[in-house]
Formats: C-alpha cells, sequence, structure tokens
C-alpha cells in the first residue's frame, strides 16, 4: 500500500469523520492512487473487516464492482452536475456477486505477507493441544532460553510452522536448509542439514506444522536450532 494513498485515507478521516460503511469509503477517497492494487491490499489485510464483510474473499471476489463505484465517485465529484447534486452515488449501486469462501489458513497467509504478523489467528494455535507437542515440546520462546555450554545445549523438542525455506550448499557442496520456525511465542530459524533432508525431504515445505528434536546453538553470535529428527504434525 503507498504512502500518498494511505495518507489520503488518514486525511479524508480527520476531515469527514470516520468512514461508516463501505461505500462511504469508496465514495470519499478520490485519489489516483485508490486502484485495484491498493484496494486488494486493504482487503487482504483486514482494513476493512469492521465495515461488517466478515468474509474478504467476498470483497476480493467483488473488486472489480468496488472500482467501478469508487471511478464514479471521483467522475461525479469532478462534474457541475456532481457538484449542483452533492457528488453522491447511491450506496445502493454497489452490488456483490457470491463469491466461494476460503479457508482460514489463506487469510492468515494474506495477513503474513503484507502485515509481516498473523493477525486474526496464528495458524499454530490448532496444533497446541495435539498430544506429541503437549507432551514433548518447549515453546521456542522458552528454546531461546537454553544455556550455551560450549556451544551446545540439551537435546529439546519444539514444533512449529514453517513460514519460510532457504535452500543452500554447504562447503562440501551438500545441500542444506535455513528454515524460519514459528509457534505462538516466537520464531527461530532452525538448520538442517543434508543427512536428516535426505530422509525428510517431503516434511520441509512452507505452510506445514512440524515437531523437531534437536540443539540450540550459538551460530554467528546468534541464536539457532539444530535440527537432528523431525515429523511432520497432522490433526
Amino acid at each position: 500500500l503507498g504512502v500518498n494513498i494511505t495518507r489520503e485515507i488518514i486525511e479524508e478521516r480527520r476531515r469527514g469523520g470516520p468512514y461508516e460503511s463501505l461505500p462511504d469509503f469508496l465514495l470519499r477517497i478520490h485519489h489516483r492512487d485508490m486502484n485495484k492494487k491498493s484496494l486488494e491490499s486493504l482487503v487482504k489485510a483486514g482494513a476493512l473487516d469492521s465495515f461488517g464483510h466478515k468474509r474478504r474473499s467476498q470483497l476480493i471476489g467483488n473488486l472489480e464492482e468496488m472500482l467501478k463505484f469508487n471511478q464514479a465517485a471521483k467522475k461525479m465529484a469532478t462534474t457541475t452536475q456532481g457538484g449542483l447534486f452533492g457528488n453522491s452515488v447511491p450506496s445502493s449501486s454497489l452490488q456483490f456477486k457470491e463469491v466461494e469462501d476460503i479457508g482460514t489458513r489463506q487469510i492468515l497467509d494474506w495477513e503474513k505477507e503484507l502485515l509481516g504478523l498473523y493477525l486474526t489467528d496464528h495458524p499454530f494455535n490448532p496444533y497446541k493441544e495435539h498430544e506429541k507437542v503437549k507432551k514433548l515440546s518447549i515453546s521456542i520462546a522458552k528454546a531461546r532460553e537454553e544455556p550455551l555450554e560450549r556451544g551446545r545445549s540439551r537435546r529439546i523438542v519444539v514444533a512449529g510452522v514453517i513460514n519460510s525455506i532457504q535452500k543452500i550448499p554447504t562447503k562440501n557442496g551438500d545441500p542444506m536448509l535455513f528454515v524460519s520456525l514459528e509457534d505462538t511465542s516466537d520464531s527461530i530459524e532452525a538448520l538442517v542439514f543434508s543427512d536428516l533432508l535426505a530422509e525428510s525431504r517431503e516434511v520441509w515445505q512452507e505452510g506445514k506444522a512440524i515437531i523437531t528434536r534437536g540443539r540450540m546453538s550459538a551460530k554467528n553470535g546468534e541464536a539457532k536450532f539444530v535440527c537432528e529428527e523431525v515429523r511432520e504434525l497432522t490433526l
């Protein structure tokens, strides 16, 4: 979302008061940067949730209708007729078509992509009551507090959702992974070396929930988790 359209939305709210509805919002923003990209970003991030449209998928599926409504308001505001009759487009002219709903995970992925964090929920929440997670693992936040003795700590178990994966070759040319693993308490970079990768390649995919045994290690002065065993978590 660009700086200019963000500033215009805030300034218009200061001038005219809070936006009362989605049509009210679309009627009042006449900036040239109110386009499909900016509107889509607002929807995906949840910025329009307070207008009562509980399903973001419906808004995403009706972006063209929302833009047409907004463009009609812009056009009327710049015409003589618009100036004489209140620069208004009937709210009833904003009609939505039915759109198939999407899963919660897609909404969370949008939030993570656009905001850098999960806002309405966390994808690991459904796994917190998993028997193995409750019985075997500690939170990533607690794992970060593990004392490092001679560069290695005791073996511990953590669980979380894979946010991102970077594959790089080692000095020997073997593949290894740098994995961003996150639970509801914190996140950490997990290192997966070639021997473990060879026997668990199908597990390492973005969005999957895993439980892994390993050790904390202070690599380059920063806490890392070195994976030794791993299993995918399923509900």
